[in-house]
């Protein structure tokens, strides 16, 4: 029986076996439904986490939640899951405020898919807007997670640093689009961010940043290829500003595809890429092989096979195994040559969820041990 389990190991289990923390709260939820005894045991684990499904979910909070639930109460959910679309309105950072009175326990926050279909028509219902020159809207706050939403940084007199020391932006949407982020590059600067710990960008611009505010923190991610267009943002390119490719910080550029073999041959500086993540099918490994190849000074290489890809889908030619036996020898082909020179080579785990990826996080060559939220 589950309650008879110790608690935390259950929660270990929920988080095993659910993709993402708006996944995790549904299961919790869902156990507490089972009978009197389960929510008795669970109730605890589920109120953790508290997801905004609507506008009255405030007003629910301030008039049925005991003290005691208010304060077991950690990570705050706004936005649907999915992008079918949210019952939201004007969702901004003072929702979030809203919240934080109520909940003073709140350390970690996620915003998702409160813009879910890319640009806005108007900008007042569809923000997340973060006002740094209100310091009190997330002065607890110590992990901030914006993924398909529309971002608006603004500034003002008096503007105060934040307690921040992780934060992830991850602004592609489904279809391979990206949702606007105005003022990006003001947030990213050491007088608004000094605790700073790890940073994830997936975003249309990479903004440019001074070297200072890379140096001070510990992990960097950041997606170096759209899906969508395979050398639009080449990381060799000025795409990416300098800055992320020549600092000490670890920068870990994650692929979702890679340059073929004759544009690897055109790479300007493919020395300065020492960590690099590949996410991809099962039959591109000899292509990834021949990229990773290219790379002299490479420290770690993180591979995430994906499922073969479909039949009709738009890729580069690959060359694709014609049997299981001519995969693995590709994949011990791979593994031989990554030994041979001396680079971990890590099979890494989903990280959609992740404010960093835990693959990174966890590689032996890192030389201090990283204690990141939970993902």
């Amino acid at each position: 029986m589950l309650d008879l389990l110790p608690a935390e190991l259950v929660l270990t289990i929920v988080e095993r076996t659910s993709d993402s923390p708006w996944d995790r709260k549904t299961l919790l939820d869902s156990i507490c439904a089972v009978n009197k005894s389960y929510r008795r045991v669970f109730e605890p684990l589920a109120g953790r986490f508290v997801q905004v499904k609507s506008n009255d979910t405030l007003e629910l909070i301030r008039e049925t939640w005991s003290d005691a639930k208010k304060i077991a109460a950690h990570v705050l959910l706004i936005g649907p899951e999915t992008s079918a679309g949210s019952t939201l309105e004007g969702c901004d950072v003072r929702l979030a405020r809203r919240f934080l009175v109520s909940l003073p326990m709140i350390r970690e926050v996620r915003f998702r898919n409160v813009n879910s279909l890319g640009r806005p028509k108007t900008t007042s219902a569809t923000k997340v807007e973060l006002c740094l020159s209100n310091r009190q809207m997330l002065f607890r706050i110590e992990a901030l997670m914006l993924q398909r939403c529309f971002i608006l940084v603004t500034t003002g007199i008096g503007c105060l640093p934040l307690n921040l020391k992780h934060l992830c932006i991850d602004l592609r949407t489904l279809d391979d689009r990206f949702c606007p982020a105005l003022g990006l590059g003001t947030l990213l600067q050491t007088c608004y961010l000094p605790h700073l710990e790890t940073l994830r960008l997936d975003c249309e611009e990479v903004p440019h940043v001074q070297p200072q505010f890379l140096a001070g923190l510990r992990l960097v991610q950041l997606a170096a290829t759209p899906m969508d267009d395979p050398f639009a943002a080449d990381p060799l390119d000025s795409e990416v500003p300098n800055s992320f490719l020549t600092t000490e910080t670890p920068v870990l550029l994650t692929y979702w595809s890679w340059p073929t073999d004759e544009d690897c041959a055109k790479m300007n500086r493919p020395d300065l890429l020492h960590y690099v993540q590949l996410n991809m099918p099962e039959e591109d490994i000899a292509t990834a092989t021949m990229f990773l190849a290219r790379l002299p000074n490479l420290k770690a290489a993180f591979v995430r096979v994906l499922p073969r890809r479909q039949e009709g889908a738009a890729s580069p030619e690959p060359e694709v195994p014609a049997s299981d036996a001519d995969y693995n020898l590709h994949i011990a082909s791979l593994e031989r040559i990554m030994a041979a020179r001396g680079v971990d080579l890590i099979w890494a785990d989903s990280d959609e969820h992740a404010f960093i990826s835990p693959s990174f996080a966890r590689d032996s060559a890192m030389t201090h041990v990283l204690a990141t939220p939970a993902v």
